[in-house]
C-alpha cells in the first residue's frame, strides 16, 4: 500500500507493534515511510485500542481521500481494506465503533457496518 500501488503483493511484512516500526519517543519522526507516510497527504492516523489494526486516511493530489487500514492476520500485519472517507476517523475505546465526522460504523462479525447518522443534532446545515 503506497502512493504508487495498492496491492497486497507488493507490500512489506511487517511483525510487531507500531506496524513493525520504533516505538514512539519525545522526538517526532514520520511514521513507516513508504507505507503510511508518502508524498500523498496522509492524515488521521489511529490505533485500535486492541493495537491489532491501524487507520490512516491518505489522500494523492486531485482524488478523493480514502481511509486505508492494516490489520494484524497471524501475526503479520497486512492492508485490508480502502474505501471513501466520509468524515473525520476515529474508533472507540472499545474498538466497536468508528466514527466518521457525523455517521459512524459498528464492528459486526464479517467488518464494519453501513455508516449511519449520529442524528439530526450532528447533520451539516
Amino acid at each position: 500500500m503506497n502512493s504508487k500501488s495498492d496491492h497486497q503483493d507488493e507490500f512489506p511484512r511487517l511483525t510487531g507493534p507500531y506496524l513493525g516500526q520504533k516505538p514512539p519517543g519525545l522526538i517526532p519522526e514520520m511514521f513507516a515511510p513508504g507505507i503510511v507516510s508518502t508524498d500523498d497527504l496522509e492524515i488521521e492516523g489511529v490505533f485500535s485500542p486492541s493495537m491489532d489494526e491501524f487507520y490512516f486516511v491518505r489522500q494523492p493530489q486531485g482524488k478523493h481521500p480514502k481511509i486505508h487500514t492494516i490489520q494484524c492476520k497471524d501475526g503479520v500485519r497486512q492492508p485490508t481494506a480502502i474505501e471513501e472517507r466520509l468524515g473525520e476517523l476515529s474508533i472507540s475505546t472499545d474498538g466497536n465503533t468508528m466514527y466518521l465526522g457525523n455517521q459512524f460504523r459498528i464492528r459486526t462479525a464479517s467488518g464494519w457496518s453501513e455508516a449511519k447518522s449520529l442524528g439530526p443534532s450532528f447533520e451539516k446545515f
